[in-house]
């Protein structure tokens, strides 16, 4: 006992001791800038300041942690010099077809009529689940948009619960600061994540929060409609090899989405951050890569040229958006190639005779009709052929 009272004497008074003041420099001596480093000025190993140089944004609600990259054009779309991120995809202005309709009728969307990708806020969270129910938060929230002849990309972080409301403040503001809305999937996922923490932390009220109601690119359903059995799926992933052309050193080490929940987690337990590095790579890969998947989906639509079963599709889906003319048009220019199958040609034709009839359009209307007659089988319908052979005599009259 008399030994640990020695201890806790010895303890006070190292604590009350007031600290020795350094020796002047001698006259004459050359001044020296003191070693802040060794003062712990340095990040300590293996903390979250030494994982990225963050920036601490003041809010209402505290302080965020954002981190900030400003990429030039060539870094991210492909200029010819094998330095791009994306090594298959040059970043073109998209010069809509003279008879295309636009954009917004193709997407079936009205909202994004003006569309620009250069005026959008591209979004992709990180969150502590899978589901999205009001018990999930996203911990991290990637953004990018273009300023000037730079690519932007930002990523908040949620050091910890307490910080939530400073996260999604900031975030909201920069939503606000853009017309449109980019994700991939987030019309099912991240903006419902989204919207359940802002009604929960009471940011914003339940109608105010509908961030859904904003002009919203979901490129998820886009490429579903352009890439539909082209692609054993459309999963991000996926298109970046098959269509972006990814450097694949970009996904080198990368973590699989099921794994990002425990990683957060074991981060909250500890402070021990380094395992935190995998995730802000996956989301800021995830985010340029929605900004180049934006880029190529928009001229695809608006100039359909490609392989047969990709423009097919587009010339389908201008069908289920009510655009018959387009799809009539589209289905005509793809019974021009060399390259079709008996079973092909038959199914284009059929194609063509909705799209045709729909639209009003009897020359194409004749077109399908006589070529019908000259493929189908002999042991067709008698009463198929006769209505066949009545349109295309209606047509020629």
């Amino acid at each position: 006992m008399s030994e640990i009272r020695r201890l806790t004497g010895r303890l006070q008074h190292l604590k009350t001791r007031p600290a020795e003041p350094e020796p002047l420099p001698e006259a004459g001596s050359p001044f020296v800038l003191p070693d802040l480093s060794a003062r712990g000025a340095a990040p300590e190993l293996g903390s979250l300041e030494a994982l990225r140089p963050w920036s601490m944004v003041e809010t209402p609600y505290g302080k965020a942690h954002v981190f900030r990259e400003q990429l030039p054009l060539g870094a991210v779309f492909d200029e010819g010099d094998g330095l791009s991120l994306y090594r298959t995809r040059q970043r073109v202005v998209a010069a809509r077809d003279a008879e295309a309709p636009s954009l917004e009728a193709l997407l079936g969307d009205s909202r994004l009529k003006g569309f620009d990708a250069r005026d959008a806020l591209f979004l992709d969270i990180e969150a502590t689940g899978l589901s999205h129910g009001a018990g999930t938060h996203a911990f991290l929230i990637g953004c990018a948009w273009f300023e000037g002849g730079e690519v932007v990309v930002e990523q908040v972080f949620m050091q910890d619960p307490t910080t939530e409301m400073a996260v999604l403040h900031h975030v909201m503001g920069l939503l606000e600061s853009r017309p449109f809305l980019v994700s991939f999937n987030g019309k099912s996922y991240d903006l419902s994540v989204l919207e359940s923490r802002l009604v929960v932390t009471r940011l914003l009220g339940r109608h105010e929060a509908s961030i859904k109601l904003r002009p919203h690119f979901d490129l998820l359903h886009v490429s579903r409609q352009a890439y539909k059995g082209i692609f054993p799926n459309t999963r991000l992933q996926t298109l970046e090899q098959t269509v972006l052309g990814l450097d694949p050193e970009a996904r080198v080490d990368d973590v699989p989405g099921s794994l990002v929940p425990a990683l957060y987690f074991h981060y909250l337990r500890t402070g021990h951050a380094p395992h935190l590095d995998p995730i802000l790579r996956h989301n800021r890969t995830d985010v340029l890569s929605m900004v180049a998947l934006a880029e190529h989906l928009v001229g695809l639509f608006l100039s359909p040229i490609g392989e047969l079963p990709l423009v097919w599709n587009l010339a389908r889906s201008a069908l289920r958006r009510r655009l018959p003319a387009h799809a009539a048009r589209l289905f005509a220019e793809l019974l021009l190639r060399s390259d079709l199958t008996d079973l092909d040609r038959r199914e284009l034709l059929d194609d063509l005779l909705t799209a045709a009839r729909r639209a009003g359009n009897l020359e194409l209307l004749a077109t399908a009709a006589i070529g019908l007659i000259e493929v189908l089988p002999a042991d067709t319908e008698a009463s198929y052929v006769r209505r066949l052979f009545r349109w295309a005599t209606h047509a020629r009259k």
